[in-house]
């Protein structure tokens, strides 16, 4: 659920209704660093990657959008170029809100802005999060902080929760080696903590 399914109906019908579908192929790039996006952007099928992309080609992944998720929202707000890459991980379908519909609606219903608003803060929050523990975490502590928030929505069976995810991914999380990860991903299956699969990692529930 997004902070949208949490608006007034009148709001949210509103908004909803200003949507455009755009649909991407896997791997095609949504927006780029510097690009402007144009407005904000809701998933509805499929998964998107947000990541920071560096002139060595590597790659920070700051998450994952899945259906129901938004992102653009900072964009939105301040009407600046992208300070990300927006790609589509899988066949993609978003309901697209442009800038212009979304300034005249803000007007109208200010809980829009409200929304977007305590969005970008979480956001932030998430992102100062994250860079803590690049900073201050050991390597096997980061992998199983991510691993634990990205299991923590995923559908649960017989005591695990799988999250669709490659192991290529989640070295991209964590700003690490493959080597490294590879090592400690392999050191929790061990411990019984985590199942391996290709393009799935299962995580043991908790509770």
């Amino acid at each position: 659920m997004s902070w949208i399914d949490t608006l007034p109906c009148s709001a949210r019908d509103a908004l909803l209704s200003a949507g455009r579908r755009r649909d991407y192929p896997a791997g095609a790039q949504v927006y780029g660093l510097g690009d402007s996006p144009g407005g904000l952007y809701r998933v509805q099928t499929g998964s998107a990657r947000i990541y920071l992309g560096g002139a060595d080609g590597q790659i920070l992944i700051l998450r994952l959008s899945r259906a129901g998720d938004v992102f653009g929202q900072t964009v939105a707000l301040d009407g600046a170029p992208a300070p990300i890459f927006v790609e589509a991980r899988t066949p993609l379908s978003v309901l697209f809100f442009p800038q212009a519909e979304l300034s005249r609606l803000q007007m109208r219903h200010p809980e829009i802005l409200e929304g977007l608003s305590r969005q970008a803060a979480t956001t932030i929050r998430g992102l100062m999060a994250a860079l803590q523990e690049l900073a201050l975490m050991p390597l096997p502590m980061r992998l199983l902080s991510r691993l634990r928030a990205l299991s923590r929505d995923a559908p649960a069976a017989e005591g695990w929760s799988r999250v669709d995810i490659s192991q290529w991914e989640v070295t991209a999380m964590l700003a690490a080696s493959r080597p490294a990860v590879n090592k400690a991903l392999r050191s929790l299956e061990r411990d019984g903590a985590v199942r391996l699969g290709r393009g799935w990692i299962e995580m043991r529930s908790h509770g």
